[in-house]
């Protein structure tokens, strides 16, 4: 019932792979796997037009990959997880500040190997709020997938 409503708005959609299912404690059947999705569906009022932009880099999904807990759980691909940057010169390949993001996550991801998935998207959602990364990548939300 719940996929029916969500093609009516969007017909070529297809679930989206974020989190194991249901070992993760969420279940297509669950309103809650569907909340990452509607809390997705947004506008862009600032009209983002740069690079696309992954939330979870390489070095991240690397670092994902090993962790005990978060281990299988996010998909790079998945859109619920890629924005557009604000414009061309907010995002130009691996820039430093993306760098630095990229060290912070790995660091946390390497010090709290007992990790939710709520802890773990509420420091990207804090990352993703600082005026310095907000002002690059604007329109992260992340609220959903907790």
């Amino acid at each position: 019932m719940l996929l029916n409503a969500i093609r009516q708005i969007q017909p070529d959609y297809r679930e989206p792979p974020i989190m194991r299912s249901p070992g993760a404690g969420y279940n297509r059947n669950d309103l809650s796997y569907f909340r990452c999705y509607f809390n997705s569906i947004r506008t862009n009022p600032c009209n983002a037009n740069g690079q696309i932009h992954h939330l979870f880099s390489k070095a991240i999904m690397n670092a994902l990959q090993r962790h005990p807990t978060l281990s299988g759980l996010f998909n790079r691909e998945n859109p619920l997880f890629k924005y557009p940057a604000a414009n061309r010169d907010a995002h130009k390949g691996y820039q430093e500040w993306h760098r630095n993001v990229d060290n912070e996550v790995v660091q946390w991801l390497r010090s709290r190997e007992d990790a939710t998935i709520q802890e773990f998207t509420g420091l990207m959602m804090k990352i993703y709020q600082r005026p310095e990364i907000s002002g690059r990548v604007p329109n992260v939300y992340l609220g959903g997938c907790q």
